[in-house]
């Protein structure tokens, strides 16, 4: 595939959006399996997902029963996962797919790949849409999905205690009618929604693995503090949502937890924080595949600058220090701003990161990690206590 080829369709560099949802669009002819909106993919999960647990289990009296556990309209942690989690999910590569596309786009446009690498940077790029095109792919991520199920009903179903969902004597438990619809139909479209995402986030790690394996043109005195690559950070806004999504479903079923079990809150905080560093880094860790092509360029500047420092040094001292001019308005002398203007470059040099990205760029991603678990811990501590904790961490 030659370079020329790429660039003149850009519409090649996507790599997050497939136009397609199941192959549903070719049967069905529904637009928003192309192009899913906000509305459609919420309203898609809801009918799908929702209502007709909502219907079953007030069939069989367990839309609003005796106990928490017992009553589906309040459970959080179904409403967390399919009017919130589901709907962005669905939603996510068709979201990120243009952010995404740009970044692709600047390591050509930037030249910061040679011109010797540049097919193999187009042939990498090529490989890995033709793996998230494969007609197949969606369908194994379905089967996966459902066999993660059957594996986790099959093991736990039969244990957990009487529910909306489950019915029947203890440690002979099955599922009710709305746990049957749960277990065929709620809960594969939320595994396959989240498979689906991660497989494109797999196609990202895959794509920033080759790149970073090429002989990149990277100047350690750009100033974004990344020889030239600081632009990747930017890849972190458009995670910041499905992020949020992943982190939203954890924190319903934390909630669960806390209100038909009884649980504490604070018993899980270790298993929460561990949680959001790797959701964290689901999305930071392709960035660290550039700490070693960033320390080359570092240590090669370094040694570049130090050089030219030294020359300029030493011819600024032959016209200004040792022939010692009778000049008067030294003020207005080109070479004291140049010197200056060097060291302002080597200081860009030797502050030069080992990860490009900044680090609001990663608080905001922890942020969005975090902030589904706030009304979590207010079922424990109070508001206020959790804002003054919020505080002194961050000050």
């Amino acid at each position: 595939m030659k370079v020329q080829n790429t660039n003149a369709n850009e519409e090649d560099f996507r790599l997050f959006e497939r136009d397609s949802f199941l192959g549903l669009e070719k049967v069905v002819h529904w637009s928003w399996c192309r192009k899913p909106t906000v509305r459609s993919a919420f309203l898609f999960a809801v009918l799908l997902a929702w209502v007709p647990l909502a219907l079953l289990a007030a069939f069989q009296g367990g839309a609003w029963g005796p106990t928490l556990a017992r009553s589906l309209l309040l459970d959080v942690g179904v409403y967390v996962r399919f009017f919130i989690a589901v709907p962005l999910l669905i939603l996510a590569p068709a979201y990120c797919s243009s952010e995404i596309r740009d970044i692709v786009k600047h390591f050509l446009e930037a030249k910061l790949v040679k011109e010797s690498e540049q097919e193999r940077f187009s042939e990498n790029f090529a490989k890995l849409q033709r793996r998230r095109d494969w007609r197949w792919m969606d369908w194994i991520l379905l089967a996966l999905a459902y066999a993660y199920i059957a594996l986790v009903t099959i093991q736990v179903v039969p244990h957990l205690p009487d529910s909306w969902r489950t019915m029947g004597p203890e440690g002979h438990r099955g599922p009710t009618a709305a746990g049957w619809w749960f277990v065929l139909v709620s809960w594969p479209l939320y595994s396959f929604a989240l498979f689906r995402f991660l497989h494109r986030m797999s196609l990202w790690w895959r794509f920033l693995w080759g790149v970073s394996r090429l002989d990149l043109q990277l100047n350690a005195a750009i100033p974004d503090g990344a020889g030239g690559l600081g632009f990747l950070g930017l890849s972190l806004t458009p995670f910041l949502w499905p992020a949020f999504a992943i982190a939203a479903s954890v924190a319903g079923m934390l909630a669960n937890l806390a209100l038909q079990a009884g649980a504490s809150v604070v018993g899980y905080r270790v298993s929460v924080f561990v949680f959001a560093g790797c959701n964290v880094g689901l999305f930071v860790g392709p960035l660290l595949f550039f700490i070693n092509r960033l320390w080359e360029a570092r240590r090669q500047g370094e040694l570049n600058h130090a050089l030219l420092a030294g020359r300029q040094i030493r011819q600024y001292e032959q016209e200004w220090i040792r022939k010692t001019p009778a000049r008067e308005d030294l003020l207005s002398v080109q070479d004291f701003s140049a010197v200056i203007d060097l060291n302002s470059t080597v200081y860009n040099v030797r502050r030069i990161f080992m990860v490009p990205v900044q680090w609001r760029q990663i608080v905001s991603l922890i942020a969005c990690t975090l902030l589904p678990f706030l009304p979590v811990a207010a079922l424990e501590i109070p508001v206020a206590e959790i804002f003054q904790r919020i505080v002194k961490l961050v000050l």
